[in-house]
């Protein structure tokens, strides 16, 4: 093998003139700042609202329309159904019965009228929940997917805490606050406040005004002085549910290993540290709600007696002197109900006060949330935007019939090799471990690589463990960004002609087929519609079962469209999910393929057969491997040699 201390590259170019991709200006993620009922609250509930009515023609709009229509028309009806106690006191103390008799028809319509337009409200609060759920899901996962987000979050940026909980659980419970619980309440509170005060201005004058104005200030005041605390708590709340549940999710998932070890003592310590710490912030959630809760309480019983110390007190000063004891009596119902009805809409705004905080609690995670998303696709967009300058800028003097060069001459390797496309390529690339943003703490894995990876040219990836061998890979992948260089694949379709085989796959929710066609769409609804061949299909599939030593596991199952009604790492051996990715190969058929430690768990047998039967289909793949004895089947190999050298050259 021909050794090279220098990195294989054309002598390189004035360093002043190329910018580290770590000295470049990055955009800067968010933080989850200040978790109060205050600015910031009101600007990440706007951008959740702007989710739910993206412009004034949305259907989402037009249904909110409608539902303010049938929510005014059940508020309608709950005002003459107010109404109905006045009308009964002056037919009864009037013993007028023909009045009587009407008033009891009209009383009828009313409430069943009533009844309707409540059960109205609720049915379309139900839908629009359950719509605002799936538009604010969606979008949270259109960006969450997009640009390799998932990966950024849950590997590299630690900033967002348990994603998944933020998509789930508090995305279900803000949509469900705000439709069914505040929404209906609050939605026409503006209009209903203004035209009872109105209606109590007229019956009660100025006095009940102050009095129930005055009433509503104060409790107001003091229940925003208690909310606050009670917003931030619900913030650590949710983050402490989501560490709990995560820790079980993870015992879950590796308990078999945790069996191993017998992590099982050390595992159940952990949890009750998380569980004591989530138990904890309960609690204080708990005290600081008490005060809230007394105060919200002390106004509503309040509210049930203003009204009548405020008639006593127009009554005992001579205001209705002229009234007899049957107008008296109307007359102290109609005002009792607009006077009440006035108080229970301040009642209801105060009594809001929880629902409020927990909602400005999910605003926030989920608003911060889609602050960092968007901050991380700006980002993309600005790195592709400097990778698109510096290949404008480098132009191909650095290129020598697809095989970098240096001083050192490197053997003439492309005499034995057809000429063919090129899949991928690094040009003078540097990679390090992601930092967080501290430049101060980075760790050079592999300095100034540059290699392509072409069509009838095979190269494995060899070296110790922690020298870069699968950080190479990430960064192809986009997974990380180089600390210097430029690394991409080239491939007009990558998705297709190009494909990944990790050593750990992953296996999807869903039947043997889903595992076999996967990363690509179930093909059964094309079936369905007859544009696809089932019998071809399920052909294909079976084969790749057959080539990939996994015709058994149909037969357990019972048939390829099977659904498993579990988890598939528990279903198969480690031995038997390597194969299944070598299946998805195999039913791909894609030109190149990338290996990444993809037969550590096969025996060196089925290793053989796999590395055999690529190179018989006519398959170009880039390994990474320990063992000795596939270093056959490849024509080049890259040895990391550590500190970030490296060495390329022939297979001896």
């Amino acid at each position: 093998m021909q050794t090279m201390s220098e990195p294989l590259l054309a002598p390189a170019a004035d360093e002043s003139e190329t910018v580290p991709a770590s000295k470049k200006k990055k955009v800067s993620l968010p933080s989850l700042g200040s978790t109060k009922f205050n600015f910031l609250f009101f600007k990440r509930l706007w951008k959740i609202l702007r989710v739910f009515f993206p412009s004034v023609r949305s259907w989402t709009l037009g249904f909110f329309i409608i539902f303010l229509f049938i929510r005014a028309s059940a508020e309608y009806n709950y005002y003459n159904t107010g109404l109905i106690p006045s009308k009964f006191y002056a037919s009864l103390t009037s013993r007028d019965n023909s009045n009587f008799r009407e008033s009891v028809y009209q009383s009828l319509i009313i409430v069943a009228s009533a009844c309707i337009c409540k059960s109205a409200v609720d049915l379309m609060a139900n839908i629009i929940y359950i719509r605002w759920r799936c538009l604010l899901t969606r979008h949270i996962q259109r960006l969450y997917f997009s640009n390799l987000n998932y990966y950024k979050l849950n590997v590299i940026e630690k900033i967002v805490d348990n994603p998944d909980q933020r998509i789930t659980q508090d995305v279900e419970r803000f949509c469900n606050d705000l439709a069914t619980q505040i929404l209906p309440k609050l939605i026409l509170w503006p209009f209903i406040v203004g035209y009872y005060t109105y209606k109590t201005y007229n019956t009660m004058g100025f006095i009940g005004i102050v009095a129930i104005y005055g009433l509503f200030a104060v409790a107001t005041v003091i229940n925003k002085f208690l909310m606050g605390p009670v917003v931030a708590l619900i913030v650590t709340q949710e983050k402490r549910e989501g560490d709990f549940r995560f820790q079980h999710v993870e015992v879950r998932t590796n308990a078999e290993s945790i069996a191993f070890s017998n992590g099982g003592s050390l595992e159940e310590s952990k949890s009750k540290e998380l569980m004591g710490k989530l138990f904890k912030t309960q609690l204080e959630v708990a005290h600081w709600s008490f005060p809230l809760n007394m105060s919200v309480d002390l106004f509503d019983y309040l509210s049930s007696i203003i009204t009548y110390i405020v008639l006593g007190v127009i009554i005992f000063s001579g205001g209705y002197d002229t009234l007899s004891s049957s107008e008296l009596s109307s007359q102290i119902s109609e005002v009792s109900f607009f006077s009440l009805y006035l108080l229970n809409n301040f009642s209801t705004l105060v009594d809001q006060s929880n629902n409020v905080a927990d909602l400005a609690g999910y605003a926030h995670r989920i608003g911060h949330f889609l602050e960092v998303l968007q901050a991380l696709n700006k980002r993309q967009a600005s790195s592709v935007c400097d990778s698109n300058d510096e290949s404008n800028d480098d132009g191909n003097d650095n290129k020598e019939n697809g095989i970098v060069s240096n001083e050192v001459t490197p053997v003439n390797i492309r005499e034995s090799v057809i000429e063919s496309d090129v899949a991928a390529q690094f040009e003078d690339v540097t990679v390090a471990t992601p930092s967080g943003g501290d430049s101060s703490n980075l760790s050079i894995l592999v300095e100034g690589l540059t290699f392509h990876f072409e069509r009838g040219r095979n190269i494995l990836i060899s070296g110790p463990a922690g020298s870069g061998k699968s950080s190479i890979l990430r960064v192809l992948k986009q997974l990380w960004t180089p600390l210097k260089g430029k690394a991409q694949i080239v491939l007009s379709d990558s998705e297709s002609e190009l494909m990944f085989l990790p050593q750990k796959p992953h296996l999807t929710i869903g039947s043997l087929a889903d595992q076999v066609t996967y990363p690509e769409r179930h093909k059964r609804d094309y079936i369905d519609t007859g544009e696809l061949d089932s019998v071809l299909f399920e052909n294909d599939i079976d084969e790749a079962l057959r080539l990939a030593k996994l015709y058994s596991v149909k037969e357990r199952l019972g048939g390829i469209h099977v659904v498993y009604d579990g988890k598939w790492s528990d279903y198969l051996s480690p031995g038997e999910m390597q194969k299944m990715v070598f299946a998805r190969l195999l039913y791909h058929k894609p030109s190149f393929a990338i290996l990444d430690e993809a037969t550590s768990s096969l025996s060196e047998e089925d290793e053989t057969y796999f590395y055999s039967l690529l190179q018989e289909m006519g398959i170009t793949f880039l390994s990474i491997g320990h063992r000795s004895t596939i270093k056959k089947y490849h024509q080049l190999v890259l040895a990391l040699t550590g500190k970030g050298q490296w060495t390329l050259g022939l297979v001896e």
